[in-house]
């Protein structure tokens, strides 16, 4: 019989080391968070989505998906899941700077990195209790513009599928 996997301590561990490895890029804003904010006031988007080496709005968020977040494989010996994360990226609009182009790069170097980290390690270390089968690959849904708080903002969503197990898969 498969060893039962304990959901909520795999959520907490793979969400923790995607936080990881979003931080991780260069150029990625200090204010990487581990769930999905959501402020309206000025104040408050100072504090949480500022970047504290520029000033200037560039806020990560990482969370479970908003659809597919879970899928689960059960079967003699076999014990398998997939969650699903959406990685949401923002950066202020700064059209005199091609602000586009910048966030676009800094985007697409966490895709690059997630997608070089399959099995969600840094420097090789395992992740105690879980066994990361694989992650990936990265997809981006979605690449356009909003508002938050009254500052247009660039945003990008990006899907990361991670599969693991408590045992083999």
């Amino acid at each position: 019989m498969a060893t039962p996997i304990d959901l909520g301590a795999a959520e907490a561990l793979i969400r923790a080391r995607l936080v990881a490895i979003v931080r991780s890029v260069a150029g990625v804003s200090s204010q990487v968070h581990d769930y999905w904010r959501n402020v309206t006031h000025e104040a408050t988007r100072d504090l949480l989505f500022k970047d504290a080496g520029t000033g200037a709005l560039h806020v990560w968020f990482v969370s479970l998906a908003f659809d597919g977040t879970l899928t689960q494989e059960r079967g003699l010996g076999l014990a398998c899941d997939t969650l699903v994360y959406d990685v949401h990226a923002y950066m202020a609009v700064k059209d005199s700077a091609e602000s586009e182009k910048a966030f676009a790069r800094k985007v697409l170097d966490v895709v690059t990195k997630l997608n070089g980290s399959q099995r969600l390690r840094l420097d090789g270390e395992a992740l105690a209790g879980v066994s990361i089968r694989d992650s990936g690959p990265v997809q981006m849904p979605e690449f356009n513009a909003g508002e938050i708080a009254n500052v247009l903002v660039h945003h990008a969503r990006l899907q990361v599928p991670v599969v693991f197990s408590a045992g083999d898969c």
